[in-house]
């Protein structure tokens, strides 16, 4: 019975310690600044802990697809080398691995700025949808006035 006991000790303690060590891993890459080292496109980008990130609710296009370039460079001008706020939502990482964030930096929120300059579309984030409606309108207005990548 003792035995039983110490065992069930040393996995609730176990337990524990995973949630305590989860709850700071997200709460260091939700609420401090980071700084942005390298940008990969429009929507994904890497931070100073080699991180990846792949930002909620936009997508902009892929190498070879139009507006590439362009997308890419926006989210540059916007964040590299910057310090940045990351925030998460219900859904942690995606398939890849990349830790799924809202950004911002002292200017702004980054993600709607993408999507309000034509650098990049709304993307349905489910179950990610903080930001969702002013997403789909910035996206609405950026057609509408036919910038960046909806110049076509």
């Amino acid at each position: 019975m003792k035995t039983k006991i110490k065992i069930l000790t040393r996995v609730i303690t176990i337990i524990i310690l995973v949630g305590i060590l989860f709850f700071v891993v997200n709460f260091y890459f939700s609420n401090s600044e980071h700084e942005v080292k390298r940008i990969i496109d429009g929507d994904t980008f890497v931070i100073e802990s080699g991180e990846h990130i792949r930002m909620i609710g936009i997508n902009s296009p892929e190498k070879g697809e139009f507006y590439y370039d362009n997308a890419t460079d926006c989210l540059k001008d916007l964040i590299l080398g910057k310090k940045i706020i990351l925030e998460s939502d219900v859904k942690n990482k995606d398939y890849f691995g990349r830790l799924l964030r809202y950004v911002f930096t002292k200017y702004g929120f980054v993600n709607l700025g993408m999507v309000e300059r034509g650098c990049a579309a709304y993307y349905d984030p489910k179950p990610n949808n903080k930001y969702s409606e002013q997403l789909i309108n910035a996206e609405n207005k950026s057609r509408e006035l036919k910038l960046g990548m909806w110049v076509k």
